[in-house]
């Protein structure tokens, strides 16, 4: 079997051998063979044999996992499901086959983002990101403290301020008429985004 150390069984049997295996079969009529490994698909080949016939089949089991390699520009914590694959570069990590959604996050340069892919079983992907930056602009009447993910970024008015791509987290604070409200909001690439507080931006 490719790869070796799969358990192969002929159907109709209780026994199995673990590849490289050899098997003596009857010959003139066709026989089952099914090859079992942990994270792989299961396998199966039908033979028929003529008398006197030696012949060698290979079983392909194809992984029920991808591998993902992944860099980016700065770095980032992935996330699969909410289980951490590490920090970016990753190289050749194991992942489930299919469609998922990885969230990219670095707290210290407020990056969160979510991002789609679809890995066939036993596929390798590579793939490189570098986050670009937007601006958030501000409004806010009569005026309010701003927090961008936790950070007080200053007291409206203010000019925008540059952040990465991706889901911001937005407080406004005015403890004078003591309101208090916080938005999430998603940044593109070169967009300047204007939050207005009490409203959806």
């Amino acid at each position: 079997s490719n790869p070796p150390g799969a358990k192969v069984k002929v159907t109709g049997r209780s026994d199995y051998r673990v590849s490289p295996a050899q098997f003596v079969l009857p010959a003139g009529r066709v026989h089952r063979l099914v090859a079992d490994l942990d994270g792989y698909s299961q396998a199966r080949l039908e033979v028929q044999l003529e008398d006197g016939e030696r012949t060698t089949r290979r079983l392909v089991l194809i992984s029920d996992f991808a591998r993902l390699t992944l860099s980016t520009t700065p770095k980032v914590e992935v996330l699969l499901d909410d289980r951490s694959l590490g920090k970016t570069p990753l190289s050749a990590v194991k992942v489930a086959s299919g469609g998922s959604t990885l969230t990219l996050k670095n707290a210290t340069f407020g990056i969160l983002k979510k991002v789609s892919v679809s890995l066939p079983p036993g596929s390798s992907r590579e793939a490189a990101l570098n986050f670009k930056k937007g601006e958030l602009a501000f409004d806010a009447k009569p005026w309010a403290d701003v927090y961008v993910d936790g950070k007080k970024v200053g007291t409206t008015p203010l000019l925008p301020v540059p952040v990465y791509e991706g889901l911001h987290t937005v407080r406004f604070v005015n403890r004078g008429v003591k309101k208090d409200t916080s938005k999430t909001v998603e940044v593109a690439p070169g967009e300047t985004l204007r939050v207005e507080a009490g409203r959806k931006p």
